[in-house]
C-alpha cells in the first residue's frame, strides 16, 4: 500500500506552503503520496496547480485560527470568535 501523508496549510501562499509544496515533490520522488488540506485563499490556477502536484487530492476549505488578531471592540470579540468558529465548522 505504501506510505501517504497528509499536509494541511493555513495558507496557499508564503514561505511555508512553498516548503511543503518543495517537500510534497520530494516525497513524490520516493514514492510517497500526498493529501493536502489548505485554507481557502488561493486563486483558480493556484489551486489546480496544487491539484496536479498532489494528483487531485486536495481539500481547500475555511480554517479557525485560533491566533488571529482581532479588531473590534472588546465585547465584540467573543462573538467574532464563535462566528467564525461556527463557519468553518459547517464549511
Amino acid at each position: 500500500m505504501g506510505i501517504h501523508v497528509l499536509h494541511v496549510l493555513n495558507s496557499a501562499h508564503g514561505g511555508s506552503a512553498i516548503s511543503t509544496f518543495e517537500m510534497i515533490e520530494a516525497l513524490r520522488a520516493k514514492g510517497i503520496r500526498s493529501s493536502l488540506v489548505c485554507f481557502n485563499n488561493a486563486s483558480k490556477e493556484q489551486r489546480e496547480k496544487i491539484g496536479e502536484l498532489v494528483e487531485g487530492r486536495v481539500v481547500f476549505i475555511p480554517l479557525y485560527w485560533m491566533n488571529k488578531r482581532i479588531r473590534s471592540a472588546l465585547w465584540k470579540r467573543p462573538l467574532l470568535e464563535v462566528l467564525s468558529w461556527w463557519r468553518t465548522r459547517r464549511g
